[in-house]
Parts: structure tokens; sequence; C-alpha cells
């Protein structure tokens, strides 16, 4: 009875001393439920949690949230520090490659919290439920990959801060991730993987300041080793970002800010993918986690593509009216789209090397594992 007692029934899947960062001057958060879009105040302590959410029959009890309380304590003092420093970077009383340093020593703590999330929680859970813990401490205790995937951020991505008026969100999955450029469609892992060619990746550290790394051939909204206050439409377009990386709910400090993208959320859960073979009984799958643009246009080339519905536009002329039945030229309206669907289409005529080649970041340490994969025989054939 003691050792029940010692247990911790409601366990935060994104740190209480982080989310403390995000309150607004009544101490509260502003949270949504993204499937009802009910918007409500809330405390940092009942925010961003589940009831026995680390728990499993294979594991001693708080195996996991114990890990988790240490780094936690940890990591809270270390994002207020660095809060401070960059208010120093501002005054110009330090260099920003100090920040830069003192935020990739903390890296593979932050792809911890990233996999301990609820958005990957859901993912997790997408099979089996009693299969989540497992798939979660098969990774956040992998210490070889979460240090070589650290790696890849740091020597592979450029770096910099982004300041907003208190205005930016938080997700469920604590970092969230975009694709920068439609690539192609993956089996087993979606555009925005960490790894690939012209991904995003959004690190919290307030409503107030976001650690931002990039890997990209275009220009981006900032420029490397800065810290840029961004203008509204582009904190817009990071937040809409921070809210499709979620799953169950996102938070701020200001309802304003998640009125003003609630809209541009998209409900999607992840997708279960199999494939299997006659007469061998060789069968694989795959849950692929769901995909995130930071462009709008390649959004849409992407759905153009996996809804089969670009069938219309291939043999339209420049000057043809556009299928989509706007009534404009092709080349002022989907012509773009179409194009970067072409890609997608292309690129299943290379091979297995090439397209590997072609989408992974060269000299990346590693590449983000799959949600979940298995491969096998049917034991009937």
């Amino acid at each position: 009875m003691i050792l029940e007692k010692n247990i911790v029934k409601r366990q935060h899947y994104i740190p209480e001393t982080l989310l403390g960062n995000f309150v607004n001057s009544d101490k509260k958060l502003i949270e949504v439920l993204l499937h009802s879009k009910k918007i409500y105040p809330t405390s940092p302590g009942n925010s961003m949690c589940e009831t026995f959410v680390y728990e499993h029959d294979t594991l001693k009890k708080n195996t996991i949230e114990n890990y988790f309380a240490k780094i936690d304590s940890e990591i809270g003092q270390a994002i207020k520090d660095t809060i401070g420093q960059i208010e120093e970077l501002k005054k110009g009383n330090i260099n920003i490659n100090t920040i830069r340093e003192v935020v990739e020593n903390l890296l593979p703590i932050f792809i911890i919290f990233y996999y301990r999330s609820g958005a990957l929680l859901t993912e997790f859970s997408s099979i089996n439920k009693d299969e989540k813990i497992p798939l979660l401490s098969n990774k956040i205790l992998n210490h070889v990959y979460i240090n070589a995937l650290s790696k890849t951020i740091r020597n592979c991505y450029n770096f910099s801060i982004i300041e907003s008026d208190n205005n930016f969100l938080l997700s469920d999955q604590f970092m969230s991730t975009a694709s920068l450029d439609v690539k192609t469609q993956f089996f087993d892992i979606s555009n925005r993987h960490i790894g690939l060619k012209e991904t995003l990746i959004l690190i919290p550290i307030s409503s107030k300041y976001y650690i931002t790394y990039w890997h990209s051939n275009k220009s981006f909204i900032v420029e490397e080793n800065t810290i840029t206050k961004l203008k509204p439409e582009e904190v817009k377009n990071i937040n809409q970002t921070i809210i499709n990386n979620s799953y169950v709910k996102c938070v701020s400090s200001q309802k304003e800010a998640i009125e003003d993208v609630l809209d541009e959320y998209e409900m999607e859960y992840p997708s279960q993918i199999y494939a299997g073979g006659n007469p061998s009984g060789y069968f694989c799958g795959a849950i692929k986690k769901k995909e995130v643009f930071f462009h709008k246009e390649d959004k849409e080339a992407f759905k153009l593509f996996t809804w089969m519905i670009f069938k219309p536009y291939e043999k339209l002329g420049r000057n043809d009216i556009c299928a989509c039945g706007s009534n404009k030229k092709f080349k002022k309206c989907h012509q773009d789209i179409y194009n970067k669907v072409k890609i997608i289409i292309d690129s299943f005529q290379k091979n297995k090397r090439d397209r590997g080649d072609n989408y992974g970041i060269p000299g990346a340490m590693a590449y983000e594992l799959p949600v979940d994969h298995w491969q096998g025989f049917d034991k009937n054939k």
C-alpha cells in the first residue's frame, strides 16, 4: 500500500517548468482541445498531463516518471538561464554563439522531451495501447541514437532565435517540425522527419522566444545566427506549424494567438501503412505520422497527389483555364502547385538508392526513426 501511495498519478508529458514560461499575467495558460476547438484557461499543473501515462506492467512503478523528474529539474533552470542570456544578447552584452553552444548541449534532452510528448504518445498508440511505453522507452533510452540525432541537428542545420510579443503557441509534441519543400511520399516516414533536406525544427523556450533550426537551399524568414523579432504574419506562419504538430491540445499565453490559427488546424491522425506479397507471404508495415508543411503551396501539392485529383491538370497549357473552377489561367492558379506534384511523381521513377541520396542531408549522423515499423512472413504460408 505504501508503494501505491507513492505512484505519481498525474504525469506531465510536457514539463511543468516549461509550461510556466507560457503563462499570462494571471499565471494561467490558455489551452485548446483541438477535436472540439474548446478554448479555456488552466494552470500549468493541470495542462499537458495524463493519469499513469508512463506506467507499464513490465516496468517498476515510476521508472520512467522518476527518470523524467530528474531531467525536468535540470532543463527548467537551463531554459530560465537561456532566457536571461537572450535578454543579454539583445543588450549587446554577449555573442549569439554563447547561446547556441548552451542550446546544442541541451539538444539530447530536448529530443527526449520530443519523444515523451503527448503527440508522440498518440502516434505510439496507433497499433496497441500496451505498446506505446515500450516504443517510447526504446527511443529515449537509446543514447547512441539520441546523441547522433543531436549531432545531426548541430552540424547540419542553421540556427537562429525568433521572438514574438508573447504570441507563440506550444504544441503537445513539445518540439515542432515541418517540411520546407515537398519531396515525395515515403512509406514509413514523413517529409518533415529530422535529418531530411528542407526541414524545420522549432524548440520552445517561452511564449516570447523559440529556437529555430532549419536546413534549406532557399531563403528562410530569418538569417542564420541572428535573433529576429518576427512580424505578425510571420508569427502566424510559425504558429500554424506549431498547432498542426499537435494531436490533442495546444497552449498559449493569449487566447487571440490560438484563435488566429485555429481554422488552419487539420485534424489528422497517424496512418498505418501495410504491404504484403503472394506467394512469398512476406509482409511489412509502418506507422506514419501526419505531414506538416510550412508553405501552403506544398500542403496543397501533397493533397493533390495523395487524393489523386491531379489528373485534370496533366494536359493543361499555361494559358488554359485552370481545372479547379476558378476561371483563372492555369499559370496564375495551380501550375506551380502541379509542378510540385510532378516532383513527387518523378521521385517514384528513381531507384531506392537515389531516393536516399536525394532526400537525406549529406553528413547526417542519424535520421529520425519511423514511429514504428515491422516485417516478417505469414506463418500460414
